[in-house]
Order: structure tokens, then sequence, then C-alpha cells
């Protein structure tokens, strides 16, 4: 059996897209990425780098408790991985 975390998969949808180009406009220029930033602690799709700039928790797959990975929110369902409310694409 492969323990290793899941690799990303699928482009990022709108939502989170637009969380990440904030994020970017507004640290431009800093640079912090690390090869810590390039893995997947808690198996949900997502890098930690993505992590930070959703403003997700890497150590939880599901920061919002809602059932649906951060990475299944960003990466299928267009949704918001903060908001438990926000369980998919349908606004």
């Amino acid at each position: 059996m492969d323990d290793s975390p899941a690799k990303p998969t699928g482009r990022i949808q709108p939502k989170c897209a637009k969380a990440k180009a904030a994020w970017l406009a507004e640290h431009e220029g800093m640079a912090w990425a690390t090869a810590y930033d390039l893995t997947d602690a808690d198996g949900d799709g997502l890098l930690y780098s993505d992590e930070h700039y959703f403003g997700t928790d890497p150590n939880d797959a599901d920061t919002d408790g809602d059932g649906f990975s951060d990475g299944e929110e960003c990466r299928k369902l267009d949704s918001d991985p903060r908001d438990p409310n926000d369980p998919g694409s349908d606004d």
C-alpha cells in the first residue's frame, strides 16, 4: 500500500484561483517558498503553498468541516474551503 500523500490533480477552480491571485497581489515581491511548500501534509490534494494562499489549514484535509476535502472544494466543486455553508458551485 502506498502511504505517500495525494498528488494534486485537476485545475484550481475560480473561487480558489481568485483567493490565490488576491494573496499574490497583496504580497507581491515576497520570496518565502521552501521545499516544505511543495508537500501535502494532510493529503487533501493541495500543496502547502496553496493552503497558505487559500487560508486553509495545511494540517486538516477539511478546514471548514463540511465533509469535502479542501482539495475537492478547490479542484472539483468550486466552493470556498473555509465556508461550511458553501458546498458547491450552484450560486
